[in-house]
């Protein structure tokens, strides 16, 4: 298995008006990005209000004699003029298009927009208007072409009429594909939880029966909850070697930490939020990931099977533990009574 060697400068040099033109055209035609056309109009839009907003100020300088209509005057323009600017520059297609020479150049296929998804993990079951972004494949001399990386966003709509709300989550995941389908294993990482009067909670979109978190020895449990299929401890045990977890916890576990989901035959790592693609720092950390973390997982599971299906040779693992049972409500939901049920303490107390 050949390791590639990863090369950055393209993702800092820019890339001629008549080339970002030229990818632009392609990608549209391939299907891989939208024409753009709605924000075009939606840009002219904005550019003319704000002219327009600039000729009144402009109008009111002149009969009261006013300073503020000047600075409404100047803001308007300013405005306008970045708007244009954009929009003739076309900044974020300048962007996909060094994302592209940098995939190029690394062995990578790169599409910049993709409705919807194909993976399975927690993330991408939930909300609307499911949207991949900035989607990179990973070539043969990253593990034999098994690892996809994006930014991924859904939406969820509560309430009606007055009352509908609507929330974006933003999320970026990195995918390594395995050889051999596991029991759903979920690594919660501890040093990203959301916290509210100091208690912290997962920040994953779901929750896990409490019966399947299993304590590890150590210092893992520090790093991350681990939750496994009830049943398949020694499972859980066999994958995640001493090595495995040092790997994932120097890599997932600190700083900005991950969280990861095994699922069938596929081991994502999440972080909240959309990573910056036009950053090297994080594909040094995304590859080094994958050199360390997805590497070690693919030699420790080549030869993994449930001994409850009777047959070794089998790629399938039981009913029982292809999914982890969810849990009734959610941490982020459970901090949020407490922290209410602490405030009105406290106020009784203080009466």
């Amino acid at each position: 298995m050949r390791d590639a060697r990863l090369e950055t400068a393209p993702l800092l040099e820019p890339v001629p008006r008549e080339a970002v033109r030229a990818f632009r055209k392609a990608a549209i035609a391939r299907g891989d990005a939208p024409s753009g056309v709605a924000a075009v109009i939606v840009s002219v839009v904005v550019a003319v209000v704000m002219l327009g907003v600039a000729v009144i100020g402009l109008l009111l300088t002149r009969e009261t004699g006013s300073p503020l209509g000047l600075l409404v005057v100047v803001i308007a323009v300013a405005v306008a003029v970045l708007v244009v600017r954009g929009l003739l520059n076309g900044a974020g297609w300048q962007r996909w298009a060094r994302l592209d020479r940098f995939a190029q150049a690394n062995d990578m296929r790169f599409t910049p927009v993709v409705d919807g998804t194909d993976q399975i993990g927690m993330i991408f079951d939930r909300g609307d208007d499911r949207t991949t972004s900035e989607r990179m494949l990973l070539g043969e001399g990253w593990l034999d072409g098994r690892v996809e990386t994006a930014n991924y966003r859904y939406s969820i709509t509560t309430g009606s009429g007055k009352d509908r709300r609507t929330r974006v989550y933003r999320w970026a995941y990195l995918v390594v594909q395995l050889d051999r389908h596991l029991p759903q294993l979920v690594l919660d990482a501890v040093q990203n939880d959301h916290r509210v009067l100091g208690i912290g909670s997962s920040n994953l979109p779901g929750s896990f029966a409490s019966a399947q978190r299993l304590g590890l020895e150590g210092d893992f449990d520090r790093f991350f909850r681990l939750y496994v299929p009830e049943g398949y401890e020694r499972d859980a045990l066999y994958v995640l070697t001493a090595d495995l977890m040092a790997l994932l916890i120097d890599q997932a576990g600190t700083g900005a930490a991950l969280d990861v989901e095994v699922v069938d035959d596929r081991m994502f790592f999440y972080a909240s939020g959309h990573l910056d693609y036009g950053d090297p720092a994080v594909w040094q950390r995304l590859t080094t990931i994958v050199r360390t973390v997805g590497a070690k997982t693919l030699r420790q599971t080549v030869r993994y099977a449930d001994d409850r299906i009777g047959d070794r040779a089998v790629d399938v693992v039981a009913p029982q533990g292809r999914r982890l049972r969810r849990g009734g409500i959610t941490g982020a939901t459970a901090v949020v009574l407490v922290a209410i049920a602490a405030w009105i303490a406290l106020n009784l107390l203080l009466r």
